[in-house]
């Protein structure tokens, strides 16, 4: 598994399972299409089984 970076636009905390969006929409999710990111975390994951994942 490769490691990336993200710009936080809901305010996770380390170990947060989260969603991102890339590319144009990661621009758009950061505030502005003129934003330099390619990957921004729009959401947090409650719950995770791994278990079963």
């Amino acid at each position: 598994s490769s490691s990336k970076v993200a710009v936080d636009a809901v305010g996770c905390k380390p170990g947060d399972w989260v969603i991102c969006v890339g590319s144009s929409a990661a621009r758009e999710a950061a505030g502005s299409k003129s934003y330099p990111s390619d990957l921004t975390i729009v959401g947090i994951i409650d719950h995770w089984d791994t278990e079963k994942a």
